[in-house]
């Protein structure tokens, strides 16, 4: 037998001793074993409502600044209305502030004045604070916006403005303005269910409309005729402007399909020539035409035929802000309502554009009947001579518009921004602006 070592004894029972202490520490703290489910589960719990929280903190923080961003860039947040008792549709044609933010005008565009009160003193506005995302008012009490105003109707145009100046700035906050007319010409029976009046009866007693607007939003349009505030300098810079802007891309367009057109039917007389067509002399009202792009790829068009119903004046490199079209185009002693009347006085007639019989160079007659083609040459002209009416009929057409049309739509325009400025009316009277 060998000798036992009491030192090796003691050591093992000491490694023992420690080796039990680490698995009881172990057994104490493992909470998952089949006696701890009361501790597992409160563990769970508080693991899950942390996460929950730090979802909740960031969703709140994610959506408060997703508000204040599109708070930051909208100037309109209820852009078309109904009023309430007349039914006339209109939306905000364009919101403007000026470089401080402490002066708006709201400029409202109806589809239809007929029906419609005219006399801006019969409006009334109403402005109280409005949370866009919840959808309600902010709070009962009084809105902290100290500001004055007037209110404009350009006669039978469509156009409204309302001019509101803040004494204080504009809070960066919405507004809902409820714009109300006292005097109603006309009630539309469609428009009974009116969606505001289930929320506010004064909807079924007054024709009102109503929307909602930021005016410290980016998209208002800053300008600097508002710090000295002139309406006829409104009507021009934001009614004529845009208009004036929409017909000469019109009367460019027309005068590019016209020169696509040109183009097309050089092309086609030519391949009718080299085919021994006779090809007949080109139309009236095309042919003294001149049609040419200048060195910076404008195409420039003046025309060799006169339209009795239409006009003709020169257009390009001018605006309304310098020149009077009128003025090209009526004689000195008639009025524009005269000279209107006298384009509507005219029977338009229409131009014969293509010929119905055509001719080989050797004088034979050209069967146009599809049906009865047998040969290539021969589908080849009449291919081309329908292809050339065609082009003669567009340019034709686009030439009418051009001239009857949208020549004489910018007439219009100019003589309505002259009646604009005389005769529309306004309303500075004591509480034409309440805020609630």
């Amino acid at each position: 037998m060998g000798i036992l070592d009491i030192r090796c004894i003691g050591i093992n029972h000491e490694i023992r001793k420690e080796g039990f202490y680490d698995m009881e520490i172990y057994r104490r703290i493992r909470i998952w074993g089949r006696h701890h489910h009361i501790e597992l589960f409160g563990t769970v719990l508080g693991v899950l409502l942390l996460v929950m929280l730090i979802n909740s903190i960031s969703i709140c923080v994610y959506a408060s600044k997703e508000n204040n961003r599109l708070l930051s860039e909208n100037a309109v947040f209820a852009n078309s209305f109904t009023t309430s008792l007349s039914g006339k549709n209109g939306t905000i044609s364009q919101i403007y502030v000026n470089p401080e933010r402490n002066k708006c005008v709201i400029l409202f565009k109806f589809d239809d004045m007929n029906g419609m009160v005219t006399d801006a003193a019969k409006y009334q506005v109403f402005i109280k604070s409005f949370d866009v995302f919840k959808g309600e008012y902010v709070s009962r009490r009084s809105t902290q916006l100290d500001v004055m105003g007037g209110f404009y109707v350009f006669g039978s145009t469509g156009y409204t403005a309302l001019y509101l100046s803040a004494v204080n700035g504009f809070p960066r906050e919405c507004y809902e303005i409820i714009l109300r007319c006292n005097d109603v010409l006309q009630i539309n029976t469609s428009s009974s269910g009116n969606e505001n009046a289930v929320r506010d009866a004064s909807y079924a007693q007054f024709d009102q409309w109503r929307v909602i607007i930021n005016p410290n939003g980016n998209t208002a349009k800053e300008c600097g005729f508002l710090d000295d505030f002139d309406i006829t300098s409104l009507y021009q810079d934001a009614v004529i402007d845009e208009n004036e802007s929409k017909i000469r891309e019109s009367l460019y367009d027309d005068v590019k399909i016209m020169y696509a057109g040109w183009k097309k039917i050089d092309n086609y007389r030519n391949n009718l020539e080299s085919l021994n067509v006779k090809v007949p002399s080109m139309p009236v009202y095309i042919a003294g035409d001149e049609l040419a792009v200048d060195e910076e790829g404008i195409i420039k068009y003046r025309s060799g035929f006169d339209f009795i119903d239409g006009v003709d004046y020169d257009w390009y490199g001018k605006t309304l802000h310098d020149t009077s079209f009128l003025d090209m185009v009526k004689q000195t002693d008639m009025t524009d309502i005269q000279f209107f009347n006298s384009l509507n006085n005219y029977q338009t007639s229409d131009i014969p554009n293509t010929l119905n019989t055509w001719y080989m160079a050797d004088g034979s007659v050209i069967n146009l009947d599809e049906s009865d083609l047998k040969l290539n040459n021969t589908q080849a002209v009449v291919e081309n001579i329908k292809s050339y009416n065609m082009a003669l009929n567009d340019y034709y057409n686009a030439k009418r518009l051009y001239h009857c049309t949208h020549l004489v739509d910018y007439l219009y325009i100019e003589s309505n921004m002259k009646m604009a400025g005389k005769y529309f009316t306004s309303n500075y009277n004591e509480g034409v602006v309440t805020v609630w």
